[in-house]
């Protein structure tokens, strides 16, 4: 037990890093340009760290549909293991619920006690509830126990021979809408988000529009599983997924580049052009896509070769 908690943890410890490393280049760039500063921080800060999260969360599917964490079946895949896993769903559902439950209380960041509410403040703090309680019912939906207590009624009517206890085909992949929900209504919701300037109307627009564009598409991958579940332990690797994380890391690199002090500077500059930013964070999002695309190919390359090693020590010695 210790031994697998101690691997669990170095295992994510790895991964930990590759989301540091963005957060360290991120805290370079706003060094090095001097942005984020004085009354500007909060609202910087906001968008750097959101867009980061939709960023990595692009990515972190890309990844599973490349065929990462295939083995903990979160790769549109059956499990090849019996333990209880969670979920690729449950972990998102979490990770949205820790998202709502912290950014509630932190879109009062810099309003005085008593304050009133702003407009702005309670269009944020709605987003941050639905997180916060979408997230709890994905992760409800989620857990054995409640769906096994949920079949109870049911099940009880049934004699123990019943042919009509078989677990339907559906049970062997998770169906949860709320991840998808949540993405698809923070997009519309942004894309409709009022702004001073109408380019920054416009990048709002854009990067609501992709992530909305994500949410349907994970919506359409459940439309075809559920037709016809994973039945192998291979990664499935549906293609609406490669688009859905494209649409997510291209929309969560938007989100960054709405920030207000880089739109004010495009705008003095003669730049403030919609497509400009699109082809942009089309072309990163292309080209970091590559570099996951070599990651993980390496790794699986590594992985062929150590079990090649494997064999090789453990067949026997051929004597003359």
């Amino acid at each position: 037990m210790v031994q697998r908690i101690g691997s669990a943890a170095f295992a994510t410890a790895e991964r930990v890093l590759v989301i540091m490393g963005y957060a360290q280049v991120i805290s370079g760039m706003v060094t090095y340009t001097g942005i984020c500063r004085d009354s500007y921080i909060n609202g910087c800060l906001a968008h750097l760290i959101k867009g980061g999260i939709f960023w990595c969360y692009g990515l972190f599917t890309f990844a599973r549909f490349l065929g990462s964490f295939s083995e903990l079946g979160w790769a549109w895949n059956r499990s090849p293991r019996m333990e209880h896993i969670p979920t690729a769903e449950f972990v998102e559902s979490f990770l949205i619920f820790t998202y709502g439950i912290t950014n509630t209380w932190m879109e009062r960041f810099g309003a005085q006690p008593g304050d009133p509410f702003s407009t702005k403040q309670i269009q944020h703090i709605s987003i941050a509830v639905m997180f916060w309680f979408a997230g709890l019912i994905g992760m409800g939906i989620e857990s054995k126990t409640i769906r096994n207590w949920l079949a109870t009624p049911s099940a009880n009517l049934a004699t123990e021979n019943d042919k009509d206890l078989t677990l339907p085909a559906s049970y062997r992949a998770s169906f949860n809408p709320f991840p998808a929900l949540v993405i698809g209504v923070t997009g519309l919701a942004m894309a409709a988000h009022a702004q001073v300037y109408l380019f920054q109307v416009q990048i709002h627009i854009l990067w609501g529009q992709l992530l909305a564009g994500a949410a349907l598409l994970r919506c359409l991958t459940y439309f075809f599983l559920w037709l016809s579940p994973p039945s192998s332990v291979l990664p499935s690797r549906p293609p609406t997924e490669a688009l859905a994380s494209f649409f997510l890391a291209c929309g969560g690199l938007m989100f960054q580049l709405s920030t207000e002090e880089i739109n004010l500077a495009a705008m003095r500059r003669g730049h403030d052009d919609k497509m400009m930013f699109l082809n942009f964070a089309v072309a990163v999002t292309c080209f970091v896509f590559c570099w996951v695309l070599a990651v993980v190919t390496f790794k699986a390359w590594l992985k062929v070769r150590e079990g090649k090693k494997s064999e090789l020590r453990s067949a026997p010695a051929v004597t003359a």
